[in-house]
């Protein structure tokens, strides 16, 4: 096999679909990350693209999960700079985590974990949200992004692959303080992955240090609280103790404080935090630093004293939105817990549509949040769109014309002008005529039904379609015209082997 035969069959992902990535006139960020041009193509991903992708010509990116929700392999995204890869491994080894630690372009790391089998996204997502808290980075982005596509429209998110200009390559794994060759990474992938069944008993030790609060009070735990940010944070465990504790709670923050606070904070200053917080519900400050720095939602809201006990607050986890921009109009896709779901404009901007999807899908009736926190959250998600321009075939009204094309050129022709009563297109003058309703009847032949009669007369006058009235046998028949398009003129070739068989 070819070093690309070997990536393309350890990145096995969505079939369908796939990422490229130009890194012509490359940028950095404010946070340093290196950006380039990336853009989604409708299109597979091939052993071609695999070898201009390893000769630096054109980066690929790959979308894990497949349209049967299985994946094959999982990443940490780790979008921090700058990064102690090396650290970072011993971290990985020290907490024996089947991940390895892969640069990429900006210096950052996917921790990845690949498997032997197909597993579903579910499990992958769930194992990866358990080890990259372990790891001290609950906040931070995981492939998939989502445990189950919403329709065959659906791409999902990719992820950028690594060993771009692999003799060149800075998109490397580390291991034991080297770097790994594509061949030695190929290798060690293969020996780290899990069956299905290790991954489903893989256990994280999470640590049992407020294992029943949000992640992010875990980590802050396990780091010790600075100076610069402990009001903030001996706020956020204030409200757990709140949460937790019906009497003497107090008492429990200022023991927190003397454990966690380097140096404590002085007894009066907590003293204020405890009377601020006797004086109202205040709930965990998830959108400030630090608490915002170490969040993940999807693992807080199953814990006791998470942030299902918030009250303005979304009780799901919502994914990141995509718009797919079809020239009719534009469909939407988000993930709600990790199931996506397809949305048009107004069920997006309504909460009460959008509810009404979650109960028909998710069988999850989410609790009603102020108007303004909806709004808010709808413009984060469309701050951060990720826009996929599809072919033009793809739409409804693509897929019509491309119905249309298939049925003037593969339905047996009218001689004369009078078989259009029969059903059959007819030629003249360089324009084929048709009737509407036989048209309609191909069509739900083909089990294409979401064009009714009406809006298929609409998209044919936006062709350049004319309409026109025939008198034949007396009848007045109505009838479309379009230029004649090409049929097929000479016959498809056998293969050698049917051939052979048609001989004998």
């Amino acid at each position: 096999m070819s070093l690309a035969s070997d990536f393309f069959d350890l990145y096995r992902g969505l079939p369908r679909a796939h990422g490229v990535y130009f890194m012509n006139d490359a940028t950095e960020n404010e946070k340093g990350k290196t950006q380039g041009r990336g853009m989604t193509v409708m299109e597979p991903l091939t052993l071609e693209k695999w070898n201009e992708h390893l000769a630096g010509i054109v980066g690929v990116g790959v979308v894990p999960i497949r349209d049967d929700g299985t994946v094959r392999w999982g990443a940490i995204d780790i979008d921090v700079y700058p990064l102690d890869l090396n650290a970072l491994f011993d971290r990985v080894k020290e907490l024996d985590l089947p991940l390895i630690v892969l640069r990429t372009k900006s210096g950052g790391a996917h921790l990845t974990c690949f498997t032997k089998e197909d597993v579903p996204a579910k499990l992958m997502r769930t194992r990866l949200l358990e080890m990259a808290t372990a790891m001290g980075y609950p906040g931070v982005e995981i492939f998939p992004k989502q445990v189950a596509l919403a329709s065959e429209k659906d791409v999902g998110n990719w992820l950028n692959m690594p060993y771009f200009n692999v003799s060149k390559t800075t998109r490397h794994a580390v291991l034991k303080g080297r770097v790994l060759t594509a061949d030695e990474f190929i290798q060690y992938a293969h020996k780290l992955a899990l069956t299905a069944a290790q991954l489903e008993s893989y256990v994280v030790n999470l640590g049992t240090d407020f294992a029943d609060g949000p992640p992010c009070l875990q980590t802050m735990a396990k780091q010790g609280l600075e100076h610069g940010g402990r009001n903030e944070a001996l706020f956020a465990f204030g409200v757990y103790c709140r949460f937790k504790y019906a009497h003497g709670w107090e008492g429990e923050l200022l023991k927190l404080n003397d454990e966690l606070c380097e140096p404590p904070l002085p007894k009066r200053e907590v003293i204020t935090l405890v009377k601020s917080l006797n004086r109202k519900d205040y709930f965990y400050p998830c959108k400030r630093a630090p608490c915002v720095n170490f969040c993940n939602k999807e693992i807080c809201r199953t814990r006791e004293f998470g942030i299902g006990q918030q009250a303005d607050e979304l009780d799901i986890t919502l994914g990141t939105l995509v718009k797919i921009n079809y020239k009719d109009k534009p469909i939407w896709i988000i993930s709600v817990n990790g199931v996506r779901f397809e949305l048009d404009t107004e069920e997006l901007m309504s909460q009460p549509a959008f509810h009404r999807i979650c109960i028909d899908r998710l069988n999850l009736w989410p609790h009603k949040v102020k108007p303004a926190t909806w709004q808010i959250t709808v413009q984060d998600k469309l701050a951060n769109v990720e826009v996929v321009t599809p072919p033009d075939d793809s739409s409804d009204e693509g897929r019509f014309l491309a119905y249309l094309e298939q049925y003037l050129t593969t339905t047996a022709l009218a001689r004369a002008q009078d078989e259009l009563l029969q059903g059959k297109p007819w030629t003249d003058d360089g324009w084929t005529y048709f009737r509407s309703n036989d048209l309609m009847s191909y069509l739900d032949r083909q089990h294409f039904r979401v064009i009714n009669q009406r809006a298929a007369w609409t998209i044919l006058r936006k062709s350049n379609a004319v309409h026109k009235q025939f008198q034949i046998k007396g009848r007045c028949v109505m009838v479309w015209g379009v230029t004649t398009p090409s049929r097929q003129s000479e016959p498809h070739e056998v293969p050698d082997a049917l051939a052979k068989v048609a001989e004998f």
